[in-house]
């Protein structure tokens, strides 16, 4: 997965999060994303986008 998004969708300054789909079967084991999220500060004006959640597949 790559973390990007819209430079229009920036402008709004919203805050968004979405699960993350998980293949079945997984190819190689490791860790695994489960929420895609997108925070905007308002003090610091700034925002910050990640991947969170991971679980060991």
């Amino acid at each position: 997965m790559e973390t990007m998004c819209a430079k229009s969708f920036l402008y709004t300054k919203a805050n968004y999060s979405t699960n993350i789909k998980q293949p079945q079967p997984f190819k190689m084991s490791g860790y695994y994303p489960l929420t895609y999220i997108i925070n905007f500060d308002s003090a610091a004006q700034t925002y910050s986008i990640s991947i969170d959640n991971l679980k060991s597949h």
